[in-house]
């Protein structure tokens, strides 16, 4: 058993006035921190054992002088040493991973959580700044440096306990008897550094990687009520190691520019801005400000780092089969169809050897051989006003256009181009490898070199764009009182949102209708949409200024998550449930077939034109999709889940203290989080869909028109269900549990 979650931080920082020109700084901060996170939801039952303890450890130590020469010159100097270590474990004993499907895209999970049974991350960052500013009259003048030495041990291996998948309850259930049913999906990962126990696995990812970057700014007071800034920024990654090359694939993959042991380019990533602020009648009351300039990113290190670690040669894998609703179970497999059974022994899983089949190699991670890091082409516009009664109004415009941003694509799979199904919905479907019509799932979907699991190669695209409107009103009043508020509305498109650390997962999550190989531009995970924030608050003063109250109120309106329709199943046979599902316009256009449920102890039969007329009500009443029919969904599209409301409250008591001529503050704070939520029990109320999607119908398989014999499939139809499973009491979004809860705190702090 795992302690409960506990937080340490402590910061000590000892300032030397050298003399009146010099001042040295040396600082150090310590951070612990773990987490437990079981991750249950309104669709997701998960055991115990299927929880995460995340611990994390992190000291930072700085050391900065600060310089002034004379009038004219000053400098800033920062030496840094970062330590992190990061652990992620399963909860509870070494076990494979079980999930178990339900109706409805509802689901169990026991077992260890297969990305956290060999999951650690050590960082070591050396940092150096230097700026340097030179004063010469209506020229500021900064010349400057920023560089970082990163030192990467990453340990990340999957399914190392078995990973299995099973389409009903029953069929898991029936594990141990003489009529055990095969999962839908198995898979198993192992390190070739350390077979006997991959946990402790040397199979790791290591790693040293540079980011140097050189600066130079110009602020010029062009005239006495107009400044501009001009600026130029170049950065350069640098990999210095490589990772271990695997000759046999590089052979059979030269055709297409793409190699192991091989890293990105160390590229001049250049970076020029340029901005003004105008105070239009030099008085402040009236500004006008922007600038337009090209952004670079922090290196995401870990998109490299699976260079490392998926290259065939240090860590392999095995996977037959899909874990979806719709997979079907795992037939016979290999030349002496071996029919797979769970173990129970997490050391004693079965292997490809086992199963009659080659050895995994496992996934295999490339890149582009002209990757370049995320930049953006970003400018705005602002106007600052001030209005009656000290009121200062702020439009703002903010727009971002994508130069580089990150794609990934499966070199070892393609759609089917002799597939078409029948109706209106003409999206690819991937290829099988069965020549058996019966068995068109993905437990025999075809890859292209059978040798490889997923070749999975890191792209660049320049598809993608960003805006964003703001609207603010603030005052300060003499009285003590502060209040601001603001409106900001925004929507970001791209690709692929990059949201995990594993180039197969970022391949394969991405809700689509094209394939995950033709992925179109759609709405981002991070689009906010609506977003409304403002604050009052009251400060008071007394006893000579010794002491203060403040009380703040903050408000936070939110748009809710942007949300996908999704089919539950595979409906275009990649292996996951990603597929946007096609509007229907009329029951003809949907093949609905009848299905039993269970009532009151009584077997329900649910007829299609009963399940058609439950679907076109709530396709009728949501408006985002009422406007699709006849075209598909598209990704996070739809504004299906509720704007969301939340106070917080703030009351500070402040005692100023002297202690010979230094001054010292003492701060007790007391926050009420969602304070709204202690007022009334239907107010604050936080609400989500899990992963941003709804699986809305179920795609049970395709059509056969004589299930006696089981071999005609030459019709390409497929088939649905719609029993509204996959809502939350017909809502396409669940409550918060704790997020729509008050909470509380109280803080101390002392200042000196």
């Amino acid at each position: 058993m795992h302690p409960k979650p506990t937080a340490i931080k402590f910061l000590a920082k000892i300032n030397w006035n050298i003399n009146d020109k010099h001042k040295l700084t040396l600082r150090h901060s310590y951070t612990f921190g773990e987490n437990i996170d079981i991750s249950r939801g309104q669709n997701a039952l998960r055991f115990y054992n299927h929880g995460v303890y995340f611990p994390s450890t992190t000291n930072s130590t700085g050391l900065e002088l600060n310089s002034i020469f004379n009038t004219k010159m000053a400098n800033r100097l920062l030496v840094g040493y970062t330590r992190v270590r990061d652990d992620r474990d399963p909860l509870g004993n070494p076990f494979s991973t079980i999930l178990i499907n339900l109706d409805g895209g509802k689901t169990i999970t026991v077992g260890n959580e297969n990305s956290s049974v060999a999951n650690q991350l050590d960082q070591d960052i050396i940092s150096f700044d230097n700026d340097f500013n030179l004063y010469l009259g209506r020229h500021t003048l900064t010349f400057g440096t920023h560089n970082e030495m990163y030192r990467f041990y990453n340990l990340f291996v999957q399914n190392i306990y078995g990973n299995y998948a099973y389409k009903t309850l029953a069929n898991f259930e029936s594990i141990g008897t003489a009529s055990e049913v095969a999962p839908t999906f198995y898979g198993i990962g192992y390190s070739f550094a350390n077979d006997d126990n991959p946990s402790q696995s040397k199979g790791a990812a290591e790693f040293t990687a540079f980011q140097l970057g050189l600066y130079a700014q110009d602020e010029f007071q062009l005239t006495k009520n107009l400044q501009v800034t001009a600026g130029l920024r170049v950065d350069i990654p640098i990999f210095p190691d490589k990772p271990e090359s695997n000759a046999d694939f590089n052979t059979a993959y030269a055709s297409q520019e793409v190699s192991t042991g091989t890293v990105p380019e160390s590229k001049l990533l250049w970076s020029p801005r340029i901005g003004f602020n105008w105070d239009v009648f030099n008085n402040k009351s009236l500004q006008v400000r922007g600038g337009t300039g090209l952004f670079t990113g922090r290196v995401p290190f870990v998109w490299v780092s699976n260079q490392f670690s998926n290259n065939g040669q240090l860590n392999g894998a095995y996977s037959v089969g899909g874990s979806s609703s719709s997979s079907n179970p795992i037939p016979p497999i290999g030349p002496n169809s071996v029919v797979l059974k769970f173990t129970a022994d997490p050391y004693g899983q079965p292997l490809a050897e086992n199963l009659g089949q080659k050895a995994g190699r496992g996934a295999i991670n490339v890149i582009d051989k002209n990757f370049k890091f995320p930049q953006v082409l970003r400018s705005n516009i602002a106007i600052d006003k001030t209005l009656p009664f000290g009121i200062v109004a702020t439009i703002e415009g903010i727009f971002s256009k994508t130069l580089n941003n990150i794609n990934f694509t499966n070199l070892n799979r393609q759609a089917d181009p002799n597939f078409v199904f029948s109706g209106p919905d003409q999206r690819p479907r991937y290829t099988s490898g069965s020549s058996d019509p019966t068995n068109r799932s993905y437990v025999n979907s075809a890859r292209i070199n059978s040798s490889y699991e997923e070749i999975v190669k890191l792209n660049n695209t320049n598809d993608g764009y960003a805006y964003n409107f703001v609207f603010q009103l603030q005052r300060a009043f003499k009285q003590g009182f502060q209040a601001s508020a603001a409106y900001t509305f925004g929507e970001s498109m791209d690709l692929n949102s990059g949201t995990s650390s594993v180039a197969y997962s970022n391949w394969r999550y991405v809700n689509n209708v094209h394939g995950l190989n033709d992925l179109r531009l759609s709405t981002s995970n991070f689009s906010t949409r609506s977003r409304i924030i403002g604050f009052v608050s009251y400060r008071k003063d007394y006893l000579g200024s010794h002491m203060s109250s403040h009380i703040s109120l903050f408000y936070s309106g939110q748009s809710g998550q942007p949300l996908s329709y999704i089919y539950d199943g595979d409906l275009n046979n990649d292996g996951t449930s990603n597929d946007l599902i096609y509007v229907p316009r009329s029951a003809n256009e949907i093949n609905l077939t009848a299905f039993t449920k269970t009532v009151d102890g009584n077997s329900v039969t649910v007829t299609p034109q009963e399940q058609w007329e439950q679907l076109n009500a709530f396709i009728e009443n949501d408006k985002y999709l009422k406007n699709r029919r006849g075209e598909y969904a598209h990704r996070n599209a739809a504004n299906s889940i509720p704007f969301q409301h939340q106070f917080d409250l703030r009351l500070q008591q402040e005692f100023n203290l002297k202690t010979g001529t230094v001054d010292n503050k003492l701060q007790i704070t007391f926050d009420i989080i969602n304070v709204g939520n202690l007022i009334n029990k239907d107010w604050g109320r936080q609400y989500y869909a899990s992963n941003q999607q709804i699986s809305l119908i179920r795609f049970v398989g395709l059509y056969d028109s004589d299930p006696s014999a089981n071999v005609n499939y030459s019709e390409n139809k497929p088939m649905f269900n719609y029993n509204g499973n996959g809502l939350t009491n017909g809502k396409p979004y669940s409550t918060s549990d704790l997020g729509s809860r008050w909470r509380a705190q109280i803080g101390v702090r002392y200042i000196f």
